[in-house]
């Protein structure tokens, strides 16, 4: 009885490791040509198949500790379907055209702006011409053909009278020395003399000069008359006559001629001396006048040689005799030499 019942059971269990072995087989067989054919392109003419997804519903799970929820979960919204691309162009064919800007309206119109009224005219002054400049002292304008030849600059204080100032005259002429008391006489000293100057100072301005001055006049040997008469004092060279003194003036220069023009107030003396050097006729102080007129070369820098006329006026009282005075008037010419 028992052997019957084990057999059936075995040869059950070989059958289905039979078709176990079987079905295996098949699968592992037809798994590579499933995946050939899913990795395999369609062909282009075929469109890829539109897969539609439907969602399943799903159930929120309560948290724990909470009752279950009956019902369904709210279901979410099926995702959106992707976008179809534009066609695509076909080859040569022109890019698509964009359409046109839109039109804008144009900008209003402003108003013009206020119109102002013009400034009040101010009259021009009148001005001068301006000064002409003198020509460069570096550069002269050669005759044609000719090169230029450089021009020295000049020196500061070149032939110019400022700054310090120094004459020194030496001439001669006529001098004539008159005497008359109260009672009518009178004496005359007369003759040719020689004229000393030396004039030292400085320019106030440019060609205006103020000094201080010594100058007289000497007559060797005059004539003497008394009363229309020849004296007893008539011997040449036996007799001097002199007429001197000190003063102070003003000299001005006529420019581009250098001609000046001196005059100075001076207190003088008259005295006649004999052949010892003893005094024959005297006087006390008086007041002389010197005028100068003259023209100059300059011969340097500063230096300038000249000839000059000499006028020489003086009024005095006798010395010893109140009622006496004394004239004296002198021309002279004169060889001048001035530092300026």
């Amino acid at each position: 009885m028992t052997m019957p019942v084990i057999w059936p059971m075995t040869l059950l269990a070989r059958t289905r490791r039979t078709y176990v072995g079987a079905l295996t087989l098949a699968v592992v067989c037809a798994f590579p040509l499933t995946a050939r054919a899913q990795t395999a392109s369609p062909p282009a003419s075929e469109a890829p198949p539109t897969v539609t997804v439907t969602p399943t519903p799903t159930r929120e799970t309560p948290p724990t500790g909470d009752p279950p929820t009956t019902g369904d979960a709210p279901t979410t919204a099926p995702p959106a379907a992707p976008a179809q691309p534009p066609p695509a162009a076909a080859p040569g064919s022109p890019p698509p055209a964009y359409p046109p800007p839109p039109a804008y309206a144009p900008p209003p119109a402003y108003p013009p702006p206020p119109a102002y009224a013009p400034p009040p005219g101010y009259p021009a002054p009148g001005y001068p011409p301006p000064p002409a400049y003198p020509p460069s002292p570096y550069w002269q304008r050669p005759p044609y053909g000719a090169a230029y030849q450089p021009v020295p600059a000049t020196p500061p204080g070149f032939e110019t009278h400022d700054g310090f100032f120094l004459r020194l005259h030496l001439g001669g002429g006529f001098t004539s020395i008159s005497g008359s008391n109260g009672a009518g006489d009178t004496v005359r000293l007369s003759g040719g003399g020689v004229s000393l100057g030396v004039a030292l100072g400085g320019a106030i301005t440019k060609d205006l000069i103020i000094f201080g001055t010594v100058a007289g006049t000497i007559v060797s040997g005059p004539k003497v008359t008394s009363n229309g008469v020849p004296g007893a004092y008539n011997s040449p060279n036996a007799t001097t006559a002199s007429v001197g003194g000190t003063g102070a003036g003003l000299a001005y220069y006529l420019e581009p001629v250098n001609v000046y023009l001196s005059g100075a107030l001076m207190l003088v003396t008259f005295e006649f001396d004999d052949a010892n050097n003893n005094a024959i006729y005297q006087s006390k102080t008086g007041v002389g006048f010197q005028g100068i007129v003259g023209k100059e070369w300059w011969v340097s820098t500063n230096w300038g040689l000249g000839l000059a006329g000499e006028l020489y006026v003086a009024t005095m009282k006798d010395k010893t005799d109140p009622d006496t005075n004394w004239t004296s008037s002198a021309f002279s010419v004169l060889f001048s030499a001035t530092y300026n």
